[in-house]
């Protein structure tokens, strides 16, 4: 049931009386884009695995780091808890001494490239406070 439907920039947010409260308030764009980007997080995921041991294959170092930032990004937007029980997130030391290396500094900034964008995509967070 909706308790509410307010404007928050050219999204419109809704709040559900049935959601938990530790769950983020989004809008129906944001519940779509996380819908759309969890599989290709999850496919992020799967063909970077074990890609600590080939330092020779930026791209799949680059590719691990860019999901690392999706999975910052949904963390920052409410969805830790959710993405645990659905995915294994790395540490964040996961490439702990490798940093000031070729493949460190690809993981790095496809971290950055995957948070930023996964941001872009999202939107604003919306606040139960806004109502």
């Amino acid at each position: 049931m909706i308790r509410s439907l307010f404007r928050y920039g050219f999204f419109y947010c809704v709040s559900l009386e049935e959601m938990p409260p530790a769950m983020p308030v989004l809008s129906i764009h944001q519940q779509e884009m996380i819908e759309r980007l969890f599989p290709i997080l999850k496919r992020l995921y799967d063909e970077t695995e074990g890609f600590l041991e080939h330092p020779e294959n930026q791209q799949h170092w680059y590719n691990r780091g860019y999901a690392n930032g999706m999975v910052q990004a949904l963390q920052e937007h409410g969805y830790g808890e959710w993405l645990a029980q659905h995915l294994t997130p790395d540490a964040e030391d996961v490439i702990a001494g490798h940093e000031a290396l070729a493949w460190g500094q690809a993981y790095h900034h496809g971290v950055k490239m995957g948070s930023r964008e996964t941001h872009q995509i999202i939107g604003p967070k919306c606040s139960a406070n806004d109502e």
